[in-house]
């Protein structure tokens, strides 16, 4: 029997610790999504690309935004949860516990580049929300694993994502 309890402890911290590292992959795959469209521009020289681009970096300027005005508020909801670790866009800015986490800007950028995707490339639509779904949904999850942010923070980075792009295609056309 105590051996048997001592094999389960065994085996779930190194399934935590498998889970940890699929978090943290997911997280820093982030920099893949924010580089791609130039890569996919300078490819195929489809302008589309770079809208998307803009899309993407237009909302993480938002995002940044409102995370500086939260600074002047108390309220529990925007800051980072207890224990958030290395939560920027290469996971290794250390203990950000109470910091701004409102919204989070790995979900924003996620949803951005897919919402992108499917408003501009009417051919890829189908794809793009499949994909971007699963996707963001693995994000959010992660996110909330590794305690950078709680489950709000990725719902309201997911909204600012689909809102700020689909405002600013309808700007720019």
């Amino acid at each position: 029997m105590y051996n048997l309890q001592i094999n389960i402890k065994l085996n779930f911290f190194y399934i935590s610790n498998y889970m940890s590292l699929i978090d943290e992959a997911i997280s820093l795959s982030l920099n893949a999504i924010i580089i791609s469209p130039f890569l996919l521009y300078s490819y195929t020289k489809d302008s589309r690309w770079l809208y998307i681009s803009l899309f993407s970096f237009t909302n993480i300027q938002i995002h940044d935004l409102i995370k500086l005005v939260s600074l002047k508020y108390n309220y529990e909801f925007l800051k980072r949860p207890i224990g958030a670790m290395n939560c920027d866009i290469f996971c290794r800015d250390g203990l950000v516990e109470g910091k701004p986490g409102f919204p989070s800007g790995h979900v924003t950028s996620t949803v951005s580049l897919f919402t992108g995707i499917a408003l501009l490339f009417p051919e890829y639509r189908n794809y793009a929300i499949i994909g971007g779904t699963i996707y963001t949904l693995l994000m959010a999850i992660s996110r909330v694993n590794k305690k950078c942010h709680t489950p709000l923070q990725t719902v309201a980075g997911a909204s600012l994502g689909l809102i700020g792009t689909y405002l600013l295609q309808k700007y720019i056309k």
